[in-house]
């Protein structure tokens, strides 16, 4: 995978938090949650652009 692929992943990764954030519903925000858990695990030792934005969305909603 390439870089910019990397930085697609957590741009999804964050929008897709947002809107489930946006909708309300506990279900989608904790399954996005999760889904920013693994996103971070997958790219901290990388030096991607946005990973510090997950790490700081998921130390706001824990």
């Amino acid at each position: 995978m390439t870089k910019s692929d990397y930085k697609q992943i957590v741009s999804n990764a964050i929008w897709d938090f947002q809107k489930a954030k946006f909708s309300g519903n506990k279900d989608k925000i904790t399954f996005e949650l999760n889904n920013l858990h693994n996103v971070y695990i997958m790219l901290a030792s990388r030096n991607i652009e946005g990973n510090e934005k997950i790490r700081q969305l998921i130390l706001a909603n824990e």
